[in-house]
């Protein structure tokens, strides 16, 4: 074997590693970010220091939506308010259909990018319980109760597609508050 391919071969491994080490190490700073980002906005919540706007859909009693005889959402907009410019921290979705309860929420970064979309459609029931990391628009770890988290490495096409529609969703429901907010005061950003 050739010495100098020895050593363009050991050049590539070490390579290869220190990128996947720094990648990791991105994944867990982000994941850091995110844990932080989180339990700032929860502060913020409990101590009232975030500015709220709650909506309910189908608020009536007894009305039915689509197939089900009972469906009422009620959504909680929570902000701050920076240089007269309104940012969104997280949107909390309770849902009750039928005789079942759920809910969801959506972390959004100071630029509006969504950071944690959490799901669980039956709040009785832990084992729904799924939660989605981002980062930019990149899906980078999900955690649900059937196992370990899983990174990028061993994401499924479910879990990307089951990722995206969670993006799509916070886009719309952001897209709602930039619209109720802009009704309010205007949107300097």
């Amino acid at each position: 074997m050739n010495f100098k391919f020895l050593l363009t071969f050991i050049a590539m491994i070490c390579l290869g590693l220190s990128q996947y080490v720094a990648a990791q190490n991105a994944v867990d700073d982000q994941m850091k970010f995110i844990s932080e980002q989180n339990t700032a906005t929860s502060t913020g919540i409990s101590d009232g220091s975030l500015f709220v706007h709650r909506l309910t859909l189908n608020a009536g009693e007894g009305k039915t939506w689509g197939k089900y005889a009972q469906y009422q959402e009620t959504l909680y907009c929570y902000f701050e308010i920076k240089n007269n410019t309104p940012i969104l921290k997280k949107i909390a979705i309770t849902t009750n259909i039928a005789s079942r309860q759920g809910y969801a929420d959506y972390l959004f970064d100071e630029a509006g990018n969504l950071l944690l979309a959490l799901d669980n459609s039956d709040i009785k029931d832990l084992n729904k319980l799924a939660r989605y990391y981002f980062s930019g628009r990149s899906l980078i770890m999900i955690t649900t109760p059937e196992g370990d988290p899983k990174d990028a490495s061993n994401f499924t096409a479910e879990n990307l597609e089951k990722g995206m529609e969670y993006m799509k969703k916070a886009t719309n429901y952001k897209k709602m508050f930039d619209s109720l907010v802009a009704v309010q005061m205007p949107i300097t950003r």
